[in-house]
């Protein structure tokens, strides 16, 4: 009898931590991982990965004064349309799905506990710099190979007409 109650007991334990996080316990991880600083940041470096592309694509061609007026503004107005199509409540309701089909109470409680510890903080503070220098990073490495993919398409098409 001992034993069947110690079992219970464990699986009731267990079950308890099972169980899907709360919207309330979701929306303080959202609150403590400065998830709209997080974004704000990731929407900043994509402004400065658009600027990098558009000058790539345009291979430093010499400007007029008109042309680099639009040069200048383009990557704005592309974020700004990235921004005004990110509604934040439709976003918060995504992500508490996400996170109840994803993790349980007790993974929740645990990236709380992170993310509120001197770790986590820097962990938070430091991620936007962290995806600049990756975002930086990997377009130098893949400048090379958009050429050689565009070569490859171009070649894939030739070969493509010749064939008929």
């Amino acid at each position: 009898m001992r034993t069947t109650l110690a079992l219970l007991a464990l699986l009731a334990g267990a079950l308890a931590h099972a169980e899907p996080p709360t919207v309330e316990s979701i929306d303080r991880l959202i609150a403590a991982s400065h998830q709209d600083r997080v974004l704000a940041a990731v929407l900043d470096n994509m402004e400065v990965s658009m600027r990098t592309a558009l000058k790539a694509a345009l291979k430093d061609m010499p400007m007029n004064a008109a042309q680099q007026k639009l040069f200048d503004e383009a990557p704005a107005k592309l974020v700004k349309v990235t921004r005004d199509g990110l509604n934040p409540e439709q976003l918060r309701a995504s992500q508490i799905k996400v996170y109840q089909e994803t993790f349980t109470q007790s993974d929740i409680d645990g990236l709380l506990a992170f993310y509120r510890s001197p770790a986590g903080s820097a962990y938070i503070d430091k991620m936007p710099l962290v995806v600049q220098r990756t975002n930086a990073d990997l377009q130098v490495r893949l400048a090379p190979l958009v050429e050689q993919m565009k070569a490859a398409m171009q070649d894939a098409i030739a070969q493509i007409k010749a064939a008929q």
